[in-house]
This record gives structure tokens, sequence and C-alpha cells, in this order.
């Protein structure tokens, strides 16, 4: 579990905040929304340069040293054997990897604010995203310089997301209630039928004893 200095309570507590802090403005007001899309410009022009600084230092070292990739296996399927592949190569990828996760992240920011007209996305988009270039961990070993050891190793291990996670145990929780419901639906249902079984026997039972009766007294007329 995430401590209470980790980057992902960090990176929390700051999204929150922000959540709080844009229902507190304007959002119909022009120069609010051209602030908000001036800081989200100035966000994709720090990931741009980011992504060209990285790359001249990764392009300039050439460390053609192997390391070993676990391969990312489809849906349900078993995990192949590790790939082999230079520093270079891998610290590419991951650079592209991230240039796909910008480029998608603004494409889904620009539908909501230009086609649903909201603003919020904007910041926050932008905050959060700054703060992943700080933590990323090509910031840290070409940028700061630090050593690829412990948590810097390659290949990096992915880092666990509270958010998300909070959101899946909701839903996860709404999912198990909807199932209790269901269940007790299904139980309610058979004892409904058990019982509507019971009334039909005893009306059945009911008209035998009638017909029984009326039988007998057909015969005792007979007699008399």
């Amino acid at each position: 579990m995430a401590g209470l200095g980790s980057p992902q309570v960090r990176n929390l507590v700051i999204f929150l905040s922000l959540l709080y802090g844009m229902r507190q403005v304007d959002q119909n007001d022009p120069i609010a929304i051209n602030y908000c899309r001036m800081v989200f410009a100035l966000y994709l022009l720090i990931g741009i340069a980011f992504q060209g600084y990285v790359t001249k230092i990764i392009n300039d070292k050439k460390d053609t040293r192997e390391i070993e990739v676990p391969p990312q296996p489809a849906l349900g399927a078993a995990p192949g054997p590790p790939e082999k592949k230079t520093v270079m190569e891998y610290d590419l990828g991951q650079l592209s990897t991230q240039r796909t996760q910008m480029l998608l992240n603004s494409l889904m920011v620009a539908f909501f604010h230009f086609k649903m007209g909201q603003v919020s996305p904007l910041v926050m988009t932008s905050v959060m995203g700054i703060m992943r270039f700080l933590d990323d961990p090509m910031f840290k070993i070409h940028v700061l310089g630090n050593e690829a050891v412990g948590a810097l190793e390659r290949p990096f291990k992915a880092e666990s997301n509270p958010l998300m996670g909070w959101v899946m145990g909701q839903v996860n929780q709404e999912a198990d209630a909807n199932g209790d419901e269901a269940i007790e639906g299904e139980d309610d249902a058979a004892e409904d039928d058990d019982a509507d079984d019971g009334s039909s026997d005893a009306a059945e039972q009911e008209e035998d004893g009638v017909d029984d009766t009326a039988e007998e007294s057909e015969e005792s007329k007979k007699t008399k």
C-alpha cells in the first residue's frame, strides 16, 4: 500500500484539490477560459520539449547494453518469454508510448472542451501531466542524472494508481450489490412460484372434494 508521502498519494491529493478548485471558477467567463487554454498549451509545449530533449540525450548516449523485458501478453493469453532489448531501444520505446498517451489525452480533452464546453479537463490534465513528467523514470535518469538503480532500474515497474483503485473498488461494490439484489429477486420469485403451486394444488383438491360430494349426492338419490 502506498505511503502518505508517496507520489501516488500526493497526486491524489492534488487531483482532489484541483477538482474542488475548478468548481469555484466561473467556467463561462471568457477570461477564465482563455487562461485555462493557456495552461493547457503550456503543458503541451513542456511535453514536446521534454520528448525532444530526452530523445537527443538517448541518441547521444547510444547505450547498447542489453536488458530482458517481459512482454505484454494479450488479454487472457499466457505470458511469453522475455525479450532482449538494448537500453537505447527500451528508452526510445518508453518515449514513444508517452507520446501516444499524451496525444490521446490531448484529443480527448479537446473533444470535452470544444464539443461539450467543459473547461476543467484543460487544467486538470495539464497539472497532472506535468506531475507525471516529474515522476517519470526517464526524467529522473536523463534530466536529473540519477542512477538507474532500485526503483529506476530497467525495465520500469508500473506503480499502482490509488485513484483508479478507489474507482474500481466502487465499481466492484456496485456490481456485488446488484448481484445480491438479483439473487434476492430470484429467490423471491421462486418463493412466489412455490406459493402459486401450493394455491393451485389446494384449489384442485377443493374441486376434487366438490366433485366427490356431488357424486355421492347423485348416488344417494338413485338409491332412494
